[in-house]
């Protein structure tokens, strides 16, 4: 598709062309996303743990999310400094925060999407992203980390069940709250592995 883009040009139409080879090119990079998940959850990677700047991954998060926030209308907000070194596979947190962010982003029509994370005493470090969208009802919430569950007609089901998977991985713990009306926070507890 990237090939016919860019060397066919139409003799008409070609702000349409340019349209429908776009739609093309995105439905191609949405089923890709959706066989990535399904391989994800059925054979998932063994971790690489590895020391990383906790700082730093988040801020990478924040900043890899932040034009799918713009686009949409919301607004992002960082409230983490100085967290240190964590061991943690990098690559699957991010993903796990990533699919959070977009969970999030895709929840609401106008407001605000925090991430913020701080060191608890007892050597772990919480992690939170939280939005102030519409809110999960009670019969929903109990299923949201169950695979394959959705109230989106796009969605697969699968993200909430691989960040599910890859914090138990890391020896950590997720949790949800959320009311109708009243936004959702999804609280990351793990393990600093120094």
């Amino acid at each position: 598709m990237q090939r016919l883009r860019r060397e066919f040009s139409p003799s008409r139409d070609g702000g349409e062309y340019a349209q429908l080879t776009g739609v093309v090119a995105d439905e191609v990079k949405r089923v890709n996303r959706i066989v990535e998940q399904f391989l994800e959850l059925a054979r998932p990677p063994a971790l690489q743990k590895r020391r990383a700047n906790l700082d730093e991954l988040l801020e990478r998060a924040a900043a890899t999310i932040e034009p799918q926030v713009a686009a949409a209308g919301l607004a992002l907000e960082r409230d983490f400094s100085g967290l240190g070194a964590v061991e943690v596979d990098a690559d699957q947190l991010q993903q796990a925060l990533l699919n959070l962010l977009r969970n999030a982003v895709e929840a609401m029509a106008t407001g605000t999407i925090r991430l913020a994370a701080q060191l608890l005493d007892d050597d772990r470090v919480e992690i939170a992203v939280a939005d102030s969208g519409p809110g999960i009802p009670p019969d929903e919430l109990e299923r949201v980390f169950d695979p394959y569950f959705t109230t989106r007609a796009e969605g697969t089901g699968l993200g909430l069940s691989l960040v599910h998977r890859i914090v138990s991985e890391h020896g950590g713990r997720i949790e949800v709250h959320s009311a109708p009306g009243e936004g959702t926070r999804f609280t990351i507890q793990l393990p600093r592995g120094l």
